[in-house]
C-alpha cells in the first residue's frame, strides 16, 4: 500500500526483471521495477526464498543485509493418490523428460528444444507441463523448425492432483532457466525419485 501506518513486510521472490528485462512485456516490467523499488524501500523487512535471491536484492537495491530474510519455500506432494495411467491421455508414452512451468522466455525452452533435438533416441518425449505465459511463440516456432511436433507434448495447465503422475513417471526433469528465484519443480521430482538437470545459474544450484 502506499501509504500503511504499521511496519510492513514485503515478499520479492526474485530480481529477474532487473537481470533481463527484455524478456518481460514493457507494462508488466514498468510495474516490477517501480513497485518493487518502492515497496523494498518502505518496507521493515523483505522476505525472499533462496541466498541467491538474497544477494540479488541487496546489491542491485543498496539494502541493508540485516533488512532481507531467507524463508525457503516447502513442498506437499500426494504419493498415495498417484495414477500412472494418468500421463497417458495427455499423450505421453512410458519414456520422457518432463519440464513443468510456464512458457516464458527466461526458462530458456528454446535452447531446451535445440539440446533435446541433438539427442538420438526416437522412443523419447519431452513433455511441457505448463500453461502459456508471455513471449512464447519462439518455442513453438522453433519445436516446428527442427521438426519435433510428434516428439515434444505441450499439456498445457495441468492440476495438481494429476502433476504427481508425471514427476513419478518421467526419466528426469529439465530447468535450465537463465535465472530462478528458486525453483520447485526440480525439489518436487526430487521427492518421487527422479533425477533432476538444472542451469548452474542463480539459486538453482543453491
Amino acid at each position: 500500500p502506499r501509504f500503511c501506518p504499521c511496519p510492513s513486510v514485503v515478499s520479492i521472490m526474485d530480481i529477474s526483471y532487473l537481470n533481463y528485462p527484455e524478456m518481460f512485456k514493457k507494462r508488466d516490467l514498468y510495474q516490477l521495477k517501480n513497485w518493487s523499488k518502492y515497496s523494498i524501500d518502505k518496507a521493515t523487512k523483505i522476505l525472499t526464498i533462496s541466498e541467491s535471491s538474497r544477494t540479488d536484492i541487496i546489491k542491485s537495491y543498496g539494502v541493508d543485509p540485516e533488512k532481507v530474510v531467507v524463508t525457503y519455500p516447502g513442498i506437499q506432494m500426494r504419493k498415495d493418490v498417484v495414477d500412472s495411467n494418468t500421463v497417458y491421455k495427455y499423450g505421453v508414452k512410458s519414456n520422457f523428460i518432463l519440464y513443468v512451468g510456464t512458457l516464458q522466455p527466461r526458462k530458456n525452452l528454446v535452447r531446451l528444444m535445440e539440446a533435446f533435438h541433438l539427442i538420438k533416441n526416437n522412443q523419447l518425449q519431452l513433455v511441457v507441463v505448463g500453461k502459456k505465459g508471455w513471449m512464447y511463440e519462439e518455442i513453438f516456432a522453433k519445436v516446428k523448425e527442427l521438426g519435433l511436433e510428434d516428439k515434444v507434448i505441450f499439456t498445457g495447465f495441468v492440476p495438481d492432483e494429476e502433476l504427481p503422475a508425471f514427476y513419478k513417471e518421467a526419466k528426469l526433469i529439465v530447468l535450465v532457466s537463465l535465472y530462478e528465484g528458486f525453483g520447485l519443480p526440480p525439489l518436487e521430482a526430487m521427492s518421487y525419485g527422479t533425477p533432476a538437470v538444472v542451469s548452474n545459474v542463480s539459486s538453482l544450484p543453491e
